[in-house]
């Protein structure tokens, strides 16, 4: 359960961004949120995050749960990017040494079979089976152990005829949502965007791309202007 004080300045944080443009990237099972920040907006961040250091700690662990990067994880707290781009990278484990795929044969089976009875298991603790159907689902599993025991069996045995072997998660594998960015022309290391909170990047143009990208009349025309929906702009004859 969230504490009062963490939730009231997480609502907060939340209604103050409703005014900031942000990006969606794809992750595994859960969207990443990344909100564009001006110098307002970091500086309003940085008064919620003194608040909760302040309050919480005294509680090195509890502080650890209830700080500012529970809430939002700021890419660049010190200086704005001047350009960023969000990514996806993926990551899953490989073996492809010879010796390793085969010294790993038997491991990788226990493991493979193991993960899967564990996960039964958890299935009826939560009661999301019930006891016949988790005997019938065992049942099925040790039936699929003893054909790749065979299957490790023959691999060992058959060696010296295998061209190629591998232990790979590829079919697994996961993604890892990131931002790419630029400060003072210099590329940073991408950083990656969490999905259990929201993310956001401080971002300001260089001047001399305001100035290469500004249409002076057309931003005071857009100042004055009625957006009726999309892109239409319109302002009355006085």
């Amino acid at each position: 359960m969230e504490d009062l004080k963490f939730y009231k300045i997480k609502k907060e944080v939340e209604e103050f961004l409703k005014d900031y443009q942000s990006t969606v990237q794809n992750a595994e099972d859960k969207d990443a949120i990344l909100f564009i920040l001006d110098k307002k907006a970091i500086n309003f961040l940085k008064d919620k995050s003194k608040e909760l250091e302040i309050e919480y700690s005294h509680n090195s662990a509890f502080y650890k749960k209830h700080n500012i990067n529970n809430i939002i994880k700021v890419i660049n707290w010190e200086k704005p990017c001047h350009s960023f781009r969000t990514l996806v990278a993926y990551n899953w484990r490989q073996i492809n040494d010879q010796d390793k795929v085969f010294d790993n044969l038997n491991k990788e089976l226990e493991k493979t079979f193991n993960k899967q009875k564990a996960n039964v298991e958890t299935q009826l603790k939560k009661k999301e089976i019930s006891e016949e159907y988790q005997k019938q689902v065992l049942s099925n599993i040790n039936k699929e152990y003893i054909l790749a025991k065979k299957e490790v069996e023959f691999m060992l045995n058959n060696r010296d005829n295998i061209e190629q072997a591998r232990i790979s998660e590829y079919y697994r594998r996961k993604i890892y949502p990131r931002v790419d960015f630029i400060i003072n022309k210099k590329r940073q290391t991408a950083v990656g965007l969490k999905t259990t909170s929201l993310n956001g990047i401080w971002f300001e143009d260089l001047e001399e791309e305001k100035a290469r990208n500004s249409n002076n009349e057309l931003v005071e025309f857009l100042k004055n202007a009625i957006n009726p929906f999309g892109d239409v702009f319109y302002i009355m004859k006085k």
